[in-house]
């Protein structure tokens, strides 16, 4: 989940933050102030310093950020289906973890690669709903886990033609 600034004295024309490198995988962005991003490896707690800067001065603020153990997502599932195939399965996390869906589809031909992900017990950020559809071509989704820690998923790839190249599939990380 981003972490966004609030303010009150002016709208701010740029933001600075210091130390300037964050934990792996995560990025600062100096016309919003906001800090995003997935953090990949654990990092000790530190102090980071944000300023924001208009005409009039500027404001700063101190946010610690630690990382430990990136949450693993049931064992980072991916399943990968050549000419057709489908699944099902469980996904499972910590509670409030960020978690992507990649769904694929490619191959030869003219729309004749189809791959399905159908997710329940969570909402999608896009604006597609929870039934992920895809031909010759890359969708990614995200969705917080819920409270429950689990959600499930089913997913199917088909091809309207015998194209031996067709391929389609569902990541999960």
């Amino acid at each position: 989940m981003p972490l966004s600034p609030t303010n009150t004295g002016g709208t701010p024309v740029s933001y600075s933050i210091n130390p300037t490198t964050l934990p792996a995988g995560l990025a600062f962005d100096p016309n919003t102030g906001i800090i995003s991003g997935r953090p990949t490896a654990n990092s000790a707690a530190a102090n980071y310093t944000i300023t924001a800067t208009n005409a009039v001065g500027n404001g700063t603020c101190t946010v610690n950020v630690s990382v430990t153990s990136p949450p693993l997502i049931n064992g980072q599932i991916s399943y990968n289906w050549t000419q057709s195939g489908s699944g099902n399965g469980t996904i499972t996390a910590t509670p409030g973890t960020l978690v992507h869906i990649d769904v694929f589809a490619h191959g030869q031909g003219n729309i004749s690669h189809v791959t399905s992900c159908l997710i329940s017990g969570a909402v999608l950020s896009g604006p597609m709903g929870n039934n992920i559809i895809v031909s010759n071509g890359v969708i990614t989704e995200t969705f917080t886990m819920p409270s429950s820690g689990s959600v499930t998923w089913s997913g199917y790839f088909s091809e309207s033609s015998n194209d031996p190249s067709g391929q389609g599939g569902i990541g999960v990380y």
